[in-house]
């Protein structure tokens, strides 16, 4: 939800610069008239930002928690997305690879969702890959599975369990757990062979009641 955090953070510097803008206007009547002109437009621009800001937040926290699905086909659009990525990855060294079992995995999901799931995991691991990075799709006993394989150092607690860094770091995996949940899924991660694996599972139809058991998928 880094996204939102951001306008959070952007409100309180647009509610200073209205408080500012209030004292101007105050300390203007009786000033040059164009000065208080000046202060008077300058009152209703912070304003008027502040009500943009506010309606830009609700419409995003609606969002966040609401889902539009539609059919798609999520091999086409992670695919297009590894593509988009290629080139930071290229820039840090890193060969990114994506991988799927089948051609196409036709089923409903949230296609901005889904997108934002990979692109906050490719973020991640790009940013502790050592050589490579995997972008991998298949099917599971009736579970879409995204998983996003790197070669980096790992870590030594569940990173899904920590709280967001001060840099903002830790928000965007928090952000695919949600939107992953949201489609009655969920987000694991794991160590195996050398390598962090963050994997996603997302129902093939509607929710289900319970997520495939990790030391069942092969």
């Amino acid at each position: 939800m880094h996204n939102t955090t951001a306008m959070h953070d952007l409100r309180i510097a647009v509610h200073t610069m209205l408080a500012c803008a209030q004292m101007i206007e105050i300390e203007a009547q009786g000033a040059a008239p164009q000065m208080g002109e000046y202060a008077r437009m300058l009152g209703e621009n912070a304003r008027s930002a502040s009500r943009l800001l506010e309606s830009a937040l609700e419409k995003d926290c609606a969002a966040h928690f609401t889902l539009s699905s539609a059919p798609g086909d999520a091999v086409a659009l992670l695919q297009n997305l590894a593509r988009q990525f290629a080139p930071a990855a290229r820039q840090s060294g890193i060969m990114l690879a994506f991988e799927s079992a089948s051609p196409a995995i036709c089923f409903s999901f949230d296609a901005d969702k889904l997108e934002r799931i990979a692109a906050n995991l490719l973020s991640n691991a790009l940013r502790h890959a050592r050589r490579q990075v995997i972008l991998r799709t298949r099917v599971f006993s009736g579970w879409f599975m995204l998983e996003v394989v790197d070669d980096g150092a790992g870590f030594t607690q569940d990173p899904l369990a920590q709280p967001p860094h001060g840099d903002g770091h830790g928000l965007g995996l928090r952000e695919a757990r949600h939107f992953a949940r949201l489609h009655g899924g969920m987000l694991r991660a794991s160590r195996m062979e050398g390598c962090t694996i963050f994997r996603a599972a997302l129902p093939l139809h509607g929710n289900m009641q319970d997520g495939p058991e990790e030391n069942a998928i092969p």
